[in-house]
């Protein structure tokens, strides 16, 4: 670490490295036809299929995922965004991804398909992540005194 570095500068590049890998692999995970395959069986292998159902019994029973997935994400990248517009810019980016991302499955997929609900939940997830990491970075901050 040079004399120009501080620790912080080193830890959000360590947080936004390991945010673009996990935005990699959500794309990858997302444009992939045997994932929800993959996910079923290892549900069921857990025995967690009907708690999974019970969570959303009307709808798809993984919206909670989904929002919780993208509630994480913003708030991992905004909390290291000293900057409440570039939060903010950051937050719309990573719902705008998630948009594109529901489309990409529409488009290049033969299992996954666009759903409207995925959409609310990763809009749900994006603004709690944003409110989280605002919450955060200011409980974080040290007090000024005037």
């Amino acid at each position: 670490m040079g004399r120009t570095q501080t620790r912080a500068t080193v830890d959000r590049r360590v947080v936004a490295a390991l945010l673009v890998l996990a935005l990699a692999i959500i794309l990858l995970l997302s444009l992939s036809d045997a994932v929800p395959v993959i996910v079923k069986r290892t549900a069921t292998f857990l025995g967690v299929q009907e708690a999974v159902k019970t969570l959303s019994p009307r709808h798809d029973p993984w919206l909670p995922a989904h929002a919780l997935t993208w509630a994480v994400l913003t708030t991992a990248l905004c909390v290291t965004i000293r900057d409440k517009w570039s939060r903010a810019v950051a937050a719309t980016a990573l719902f705008l991804f998630s948009f594109a991302l529901e489309i990409g499955q529409d488009r290049w997929t033969a299992t996954r398909h666009f759903q409207t609900e995925d959409i609310i939940a990763n809009l749900t997830g994006v603004s709690l992540g944003l409110v989280i990491a605002v919450l955060l970075y200011t409980r974080l901050q040290p007090h000024r005194t005037l």
